[in-house]
C-alpha cells in the first residue's frame, strides 16, 4: 500500500477507527465541471497534444514559404602578427550577404507532410472532445 501511496514501505499504516463521511460539497454542477476541466490529468494531457499538433500544423504550413537570411562579417589579415595592434592597416574585408532560398516541389515535397500534421491535429481534436465529454 505504502508504494501505491508513494511512502517509504518500511513505514507502517495507521487505519482510523473512527470513520466519518466526507464533506459535502457546496459547488454546484458548473462549477465541479470548470473545476474538473481545469484539472483533470487526461484532459490537460490532451490540450497539450492538442497545441503540440498545432505547432506541427504551423511548421508544416511555414515550409511552403520561403526562408530569408542575412549575414555580415569582418576579416582582417596581415602577415606581421605583431602588427595585430593595428587592425585597420591594410588586408581588411567587410562582407554583406542576403539570401532567399525558395524551394521549387513544394507541391511534391512539403504537402503531404502538412496534410498528415493537419490529419494528426484533427485526431488529437477528437482525442481531446472525447476526453472533455467523459470528465463531464
Amino acid at each position: 500500500m505504502n508504494v501505491i501511496l508513494g511512502e517509504d514501505v518500511n513505514d507502517s499504516i495507521e487505519l482510523a477507527e473512527d470513520l466519518t463521511p466526507p464533506q459535502e460539497s457546496t459547488l454546484g454542477y458548473e462549477e465541479a465541471l470548470l473545476k474538473a476541466e481545469k484539472n483533470h490529468p487526461d484532459l490537460l494531457a490532451a490540450q497539450e497534444n492538442l497545441k503540440a499538433s498545432d505547432w506541427g500544423v504551423q511548421a508544416g504550413r511555414a515550409s511552403l514559404y520561403p526562408s530569408l537570411s542575412l549575414s555580415a562579417g569582418y576579416g582582417w589579415n596581415n602577415r606581421d602578427f605583431s602588427r595585430v595592434t593595428s587592425l585597420f592597416d591594410r588586408d581588411y574585408q567587410w562582407r554583406f550577404g542576403f539570401s532567399i532560398d525558395y524551394n521549387i516541389s513544394p507541391v511534391t515535397v512539403f504537402l503531404p507532410t502538412l496534410k498528415s500534421s493537419q490529419a494528426g491535429y484533427s485526431k488529437a481534436r477528437e482525442s481531446f472532445l472525447q476526453t472533455k465529454s467523459q470528465v463531464a
